[in-house]
Protein backbone atom coordinates (compact mmCIF):
# COMPACT_ATOMS: atom_id res chain seq x y z
CA UNK A 1 0.00 0.00 0.00
CA UNK A 2 3.17 2.78 0.37
CA UNK A 3 3.80 1.87 -3.16
CA UNK A 4 0.50 2.52 -4.09
CA UNK A 5 0.67 6.16 -2.30
CA UNK A 6 3.70 6.84 -4.35
CA UNK A 7 1.59 6.61 -7.77
CA UNK A 8 1.58 9.51 -9.40
CA UNK A 9 -2.81 11.34 -9.39
CA UNK A 10 -3.72 10.08 -12.74
CA UNK A 11 -3.34 6.49 -11.85
CA UNK A 12 -6.72 5.35 -11.16
CA UNK A 13 -7.12 2.75 -8.19
CA UNK A 14 -10.42 0.75 -7.50
CA UNK A 15 -12.01 -2.24 -6.03
CA UNK A 16 -13.32 -3.87 -2.75
CA UNK A 17 -13.23 -6.46 -0.17
CA UNK A 18 -14.45 -9.43 -0.34
CA UNK A 19 -17.07 -10.90 2.30
CA UNK A 20 -18.93 -13.67 2.66
CA UNK A 21 -22.96 -13.61 3.45
CA UNK A 22 -22.08 -16.26 6.37
CA UNK A 23 -19.97 -15.34 9.40
CA UNK A 24 -18.40 -18.75 9.58
CA UNK A 25 -17.35 -18.48 5.99
CA UNK A 26 -14.02 -16.91 5.22
CA UNK A 27 -13.47 -15.45 1.65
CA UNK A 28 -10.44 -16.91 -0.37
CA UNK A 29 -7.96 -15.98 -2.57
CA UNK A 30 -6.81 -18.18 -5.46
CA UNK A 31 -3.30 -18.16 -7.00
CA UNK A 32 -1.65 -20.90 -9.37
CA UNK A 33 -0.23 -22.49 -6.40
CA UNK A 34 -1.70 -21.03 -3.46
CA UNK A 35 -5.23 -20.83 -1.67
CA UNK A 36 -5.13 -17.43 0.99
CA UNK A 37 -7.14 -17.09 4.10
CA UNK A 38 -6.56 -13.04 3.98
CA UNK A 39 -4.45 -10.92 1.94
CA UNK A 40 -4.41 -8.05 -1.03
CA UNK A 41 -4.93 -9.15 -4.76
CA UNK A 42 -3.72 -6.43 -7.14
CA UNK A 43 -4.24 -5.96 -10.79
CA UNK A 44 -2.42 -3.91 -12.65
CA UNK A 45 -3.60 -2.19 -16.16
CA UNK A 46 -1.10 -0.44 -18.50
CA UNK A 47 -1.32 1.18 -22.30
CA UNK A 48 -1.09 3.22 -24.32
CA UNK A 49 -4.34 3.67 -25.91
CA UNK A 50 -6.38 2.58 -22.13
CA UNK A 51 -9.01 4.52 -20.89
CA UNK A 52 -10.86 4.21 -17.12
CA UNK A 53 -13.71 5.66 -15.71
CA UNK A 54 -14.91 5.15 -12.12
CA UNK A 55 -18.07 5.73 -10.33
CA UNK A 56 -19.81 5.16 -7.68
CA UNK A 57 -22.79 4.88 -6.45
CA UNK A 58 -23.00 4.64 -2.20
CA UNK A 59 -26.59 4.67 -1.92
CA UNK A 60 -26.67 5.59 1.92
CA UNK A 61 -28.19 9.10 2.87
CA UNK A 62 -27.13 10.50 6.25
CA UNK A 63 -29.15 10.77 9.15
CA UNK A 64 -29.73 12.45 12.13
CA UNK A 65 -27.22 15.39 13.41
CA UNK A 66 -23.38 15.15 12.88
CA UNK A 67 -21.14 13.78 15.72
CA UNK A 68 -17.43 13.93 16.38
CA UNK A 69 -15.64 10.87 17.49
CA UNK A 70 -14.21 12.07 20.81
CA UNK A 71 -12.50 8.41 21.46
CA UNK A 72 -10.61 5.78 20.08
CA UNK A 73 -8.59 2.64 20.42
CA UNK A 74 -6.13 2.34 17.15
CA UNK A 75 -7.98 3.39 14.09
CA UNK A 76 -10.87 1.09 13.55
CA UNK A 77 -12.68 0.96 17.40
CA UNK A 78 -14.67 4.58 17.84
CA UNK A 79 -15.22 4.12 22.26
CA UNK A 80 -16.96 7.45 21.68
CA UNK A 81 -19.48 9.82 19.89
CA UNK A 82 -19.93 13.60 21.65
CA UNK A 83 -18.54 11.84 24.80
CA UNK A 84 -20.85 9.22 25.57
CA UNK A 85 -20.50 5.57 24.30
CA UNK A 86 -20.41 4.75 20.64
CA UNK A 87 -22.92 2.14 20.75
CA UNK A 88 -25.48 4.69 22.74
CA UNK A 89 -26.34 6.19 19.74
CA UNK A 90 -27.21 3.28 17.76
CA UNK A 91 -29.72 2.50 21.09
CA UNK A 92 -31.23 6.25 20.75
CA UNK A 93 -31.82 6.50 17.61
CA UNK A 94 -32.52 3.02 16.12
CA UNK A 95 -33.40 1.20 19.51
CA UNK A 96 -30.72 -1.47 18.32
CA UNK A 97 -29.15 -2.98 21.39
CA UNK A 98 -25.28 -4.53 22.20
CA UNK A 99 -25.89 -7.96 21.82
CA UNK A 100 -25.53 -11.30 19.71
CA UNK A 101 -27.61 -9.76 16.55
CA UNK A 102 -25.84 -5.99 16.65
CA UNK A 103 -23.62 -6.48 13.89
CA UNK A 104 -26.73 -7.95 11.33
CA UNK A 105 -29.51 -4.88 12.27
CA UNK A 106 -27.15 -2.25 11.87
CA UNK A 107 -25.81 -3.67 8.53
CA UNK A 108 -28.42 -1.15 6.86
CA UNK A 109 -27.13 1.95 9.33
CA UNK A 110 -23.41 2.84 8.66
CA UNK A 111 -21.66 5.84 9.91
CA UNK A 112 -21.10 8.29 7.06
CA UNK A 113 -18.05 10.02 7.12
CA UNK A 114 -16.75 12.63 4.31
CA UNK A 115 -13.60 12.64 2.70
CA UNK A 116 -12.52 14.64 -0.45
CA UNK A 117 -15.76 15.61 -1.36
CA UNK A 118 -16.79 11.95 -1.09
CA UNK A 119 -19.30 10.23 1.12
CA UNK A 120 -18.15 7.15 2.41
CA UNK A 121 -20.14 4.49 4.35
CA UNK A 122 -18.52 2.12 7.15
CA UNK A 123 -20.61 -0.20 8.96
CA UNK A 124 -19.89 -1.59 12.38
CA UNK A 125 -18.83 -5.24 12.34
CA UNK A 126 -18.68 -5.50 16.26
CA UNK A 127 -19.66 -4.07 19.79
CA UNK A 128 -17.42 -4.48 23.25
CA UNK A 129 -18.59 -4.52 26.33
CA UNK A 130 -17.64 -0.76 27.08
CA UNK A 131 -19.55 0.77 24.14
CA UNK A 132 -16.99 0.74 21.66
CA UNK A 133 -17.47 -0.23 17.90
CA UNK A 134 -15.63 -2.02 15.47
CA UNK A 135 -15.02 -1.23 12.09
CA UNK A 136 -13.53 -3.15 9.24
CA UNK A 137 -11.99 0.52 7.84
CA UNK A 138 -10.24 3.35 9.47
CA UNK A 139 -11.46 6.49 11.65
CA UNK A 140 -9.26 9.46 12.33
CA UNK A 141 -9.67 11.10 15.95
CA UNK A 142 -11.92 14.10 15.81
CA UNK A 143 -13.38 13.28 12.86
CA UNK A 144 -17.31 14.43 11.83
CA UNK A 145 -19.72 11.46 11.48
CA UNK A 146 -23.74 11.42 10.74
CA UNK A 147 -25.77 7.83 10.72
CA UNK A 148 -26.74 6.74 7.49
CA UNK A 149 -29.50 4.95 6.01
CA UNK A 150 -30.04 2.63 2.55
CA UNK A 151 -32.18 4.34 0.21
CA UNK A 152 -32.80 2.24 -2.28
CA UNK A 153 -34.82 4.61 -4.42
CA UNK A 154 -31.86 6.51 -4.31
CA UNK A 155 -29.98 3.20 -5.36
CA UNK A 156 -31.78 2.71 -8.98
CA UNK A 157 -31.93 6.62 -9.49
CA UNK A 158 -27.66 6.01 -9.35
CA UNK A 159 -27.94 3.42 -10.86
CA UNK A 160 -29.72 4.56 -13.80
CA UNK A 161 -27.58 8.02 -13.66
CA UNK A 162 -24.41 5.60 -13.98
CA UNK A 163 -26.02 3.85 -17.08
CA UNK A 164 -26.19 6.55 -18.92
CA UNK A 165 -22.62 7.96 -18.26
CA UNK A 166 -21.23 4.62 -19.45
CA UNK A 167 -23.68 4.96 -22.43
CA UNK A 168 -21.11 8.15 -23.17
CA UNK A 169 -18.06 6.68 -22.25
CA UNK A 170 -18.59 3.20 -24.26
CA UNK A 171 -16.37 0.77 -22.27
CA UNK A 172 -15.21 -2.61 -23.47
CA UNK A 173 -15.48 -3.85 -20.09
CA UNK A 174 -17.12 -3.07 -17.17
CA UNK A 175 -16.24 -4.19 -13.67
CA UNK A 176 -18.50 -4.33 -10.63
CA UNK A 177 -18.21 -4.44 -7.31
CA UNK A 178 -21.36 -4.46 -5.27
CA UNK A 179 -20.91 -4.17 -1.50
CA UNK A 180 -22.01 -6.66 0.97
CA UNK A 181 -24.05 -4.74 3.02
CA UNK A 182 -25.99 -3.55 0.25
CA UNK A 183 -26.99 -7.32 -0.89
CA UNK A 184 -28.20 -7.79 2.44
CA UNK A 185 -30.30 -5.20 2.60
CA UNK A 186 -31.41 -5.22 -1.19
CA UNK A 187 -31.80 -9.03 -0.86
CA UNK A 188 -33.72 -10.52 -4.28
CA UNK A 189 -33.53 -6.65 -5.19
CA UNK A 190 -30.04 -6.85 -5.85
CA UNK A 191 -29.93 -7.79 -9.61
CA UNK A 192 -32.27 -4.81 -10.02
CA UNK A 193 -29.51 -2.60 -9.43
CA UNK A 194 -26.99 -4.65 -11.48
CA UNK A 195 -29.16 -6.29 -14.48
CA UNK A 196 -28.74 -2.53 -16.43
CA UNK A 197 -25.23 -2.65 -16.85
CA UNK A 198 -25.55 -6.00 -18.97
CA UNK A 199 -26.89 -4.16 -22.08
Amino acid sequence: LQYLEKLPENVVIWGGGANTYYNESIPKIFTDKLILPKGILLVAFYSQQLHIMVTESIGWKPLGKTMQITSMYGNNIIRQLDNVPATKVYERYLRIFSNENFAREVISFPLIIKRHDHNIARVPVDCIDNGALTFAADFSPHEMVRLGYCDPVEIMNHSSKCYITLQDFQPEAIFLFSCISRRFFLQENTNLELTPYQE
